[in-house]
């Protein structure tokens, strides 16, 4: 993946309270995985592909071995 800065990036990272331009990069790399995981969040809720926390629960901690 190849990402294009503009000239001032650096001067934009700083100023973002960031580092670095690499520091900034994840940060917006990261929020954007975020903003994907709520999306598909989102669409498995209006597909009504849900799941009542307390049975997730059960089921997590029974397959992982955890105390209920």
């Amino acid at each position: 993946m190849q990402i294009t800065l503009p000239d001032d990036a650096e001067r934009q990272s700083l100023a973002a309270g960031f580092a670095s331009v690499e520091q900034y990069i994840h940060s917006l790399v990261r929020r954007d995985r975020e903003r994907l995981a709520i999306e598909e969040g989102i669409t498995a809720l209006k597909e009504g592909k849900v799941q009542d926390f307390e049975e997730f629960d059960r089921e997590f901690r029974k397959r992982n071995g955890l105390a209920g």
